[in-house]
């Protein structure tokens, strides 16, 4: 009994700092231009949007295996279906990490190591293979290959945690890059409840949702949203920018 709850503290503990790294280069990382209107963020590629918001999008896979030992636990994580997974899918996971898309998909040409796809396609139903689901919807958005990477992301399992947080991130950075600005606040409106409050996610997928409410032309939702952001995040990154989007929809 001692011993699982050292387990426990040692995986929120984990998760608590894979959080705080996240919060300090939440500052370095400007999210959307300096003409931050209600243009869905048309001005960009979906892969320049990936690149920004790479602190959420594209953890290292350290991080990512942290946080699904807080959500499933140890024991979860280590029967014999998910360690036989893991041990095929490690290499996958490495060259997603590394950013060598195509073989973290499909496996390293002249071997027999498994791709991301080959491993969802045999152990889905397992952890590992919900993991492999998110890295390879990132990685398929990445290639521009957006449809594939919508149904990957959407196939996977999400909880409430920073992972799904960055899921929905990536689904609404998609569903931008489809014109679809309804469908994208959707998706970021989800990702900001998905861990309620936090000061550096919430305000940043508000924001998002917010601008493409606007893009889809529901004014009073942008609206609400922006003033949500100045009136609980008023020292965030957005908050202290929001005042002109308050101002341009208030006229």
């Amino acid at each position: 009994m001692a011993e699982n709850r050292n387990v426990k503290e040692e995986e929120v503990l984990a998760e608590q700092e894979v959080e705080q790294e996240f919060e300090l280069e939440q500052d370095e990382e400007i999210t959307y231009s300096e003409e931050d209107g209600g243009d869905g963020g048309s001005d960009q590629t979906l892969v320049d949007r990936i690149a920004q918001n790479r602190n959420v999008l594209y953890m290292g896979i350290g991080a990512v295996v942290v946080i699904f030992l807080a959500i499933f636990g140890w024991k979860t994580w280590t029967d014999s279906k998910n360690t036989e997974a893991n041990a095929k899918a490690f290499r996958a996971f490495q060259y997603f990490e590394q950013d060598s898309l195509a073989w973290a998909l499909n496996g390293k040409p002249g071997t027999t190591e498994p791709g991301l796809m080959k491993i969802i396609s045999d152990y889905g139903g397992t952890n590992v293979g919900n993991l492999a689901k998110y890295c390879a919807g990132v990685a398929l958005l990445k290639q521009g290959k957006t449809q594939e990477g919508v149904k990957q992301l959407k196939s996977f399992s999400k909880g409430n945690n920073l992972l799904s947080v960055s899921a929905y991130m990536s689904l609404g950075f998609a569903h931008e890059d489809l014109n679809d600005p309804q469908q994208a606040a959707s998706y970021f409106e989800k990702g900001a409840s998905v861990v309620d409050g936090n000061k550096s996610t919430t305000p940043t997928m508000w924001f998002h949702a917010a601008r493409n409410h606007e893009a889809a032309g529901n004014k009073d939702k942008a609206l609400r949203l922006y003033k949500q952001i100045k009136e609980e995040y008023p020292f965030s990154t957005e908050g202290i920018r929001v005042d002109k989007n308050i101002g341009k929809l208030s006229q």
